[in-house]
């Protein structure tokens, strides 16, 4: 398998362990690493910093001993609110962020977070304008070519990869299926 690049990383391959709720806490995550995973990703975090302060968030989040580069999923409908989540990981140890626009979950969703951001291009192009601001390191987006609102595939989800590379995300990373997350 050839390497694969993320900004100025170098995965010595292509296995990429999704961000899953309730699996990819810092243990799980280094287990995968010394298994052979090309890059680890932290479980979905909320851009809430509010609700940061369990030990459930906190073995979710990015800690120093974490195999690198360290990559982060955050969560949110607010731009204001991504960019300080990513400028909180980043200064916890992140190096690259991803901003979750794929998940399909209800209770993501309902929150106008996940998949339900490809509704609106216009809040899509502010938290991008306003994640890449507010930090100096590799940015993805979750490929929303997975199932997204209403159950099916989303029309302008190419439109979305456009706006991110426009300000300069990286690129969009696909996930594995829905079946997945459940």
């Amino acid at each position: 398998m050839s390497a694969v690049r993320i900004g100025p990383y170098t995965l010595h391959n292509g296995l990429i362990l999704a961000p899953m709720a309730g699996v990819t806490d810092q243990p799980f995550r280094q287990l995968c690493k010394r298994l052979g995973a090309g890059l680890v990703v932290s479980e979905m975090v909320t851009s809430d910093m509010s609700l940061w302060n369990t030990r459930k968030s906190r073995m979710r989040m990015i800690h120093e001993g974490d195999p690198e580069p360290r990559s982060v999923q955050i969560a949110g409908g607010d731009a204001q609110m991504l960019a300080d989540a990513a400028r909180a990981n980043v200064e916890l140890g992140a190096q690259i962020v991803d901003i979750n626009m794929g998940c399909p979950a209800k209770k993501v969703c309902n929150k106008a977070a996940g998949s339900a951001l490809l509704k609106d291009e216009a809040l899509v192009t502010e938290i991008l304008q306003a994640v890449v601001a507010a930090v100096d390191v590799s940015g993805y987006l979750e490929d929303p070519h997975r199932l997204g609102p209403g159950e099916q595939e989303r029309p302008d989800r190419g439109e979305n990869r456009r706006t991110g590379r426009h300000y300069g995300v990286g690129g969009a990373w696909p996930y594995p299926s829905r079946s997945v997350h459940r």
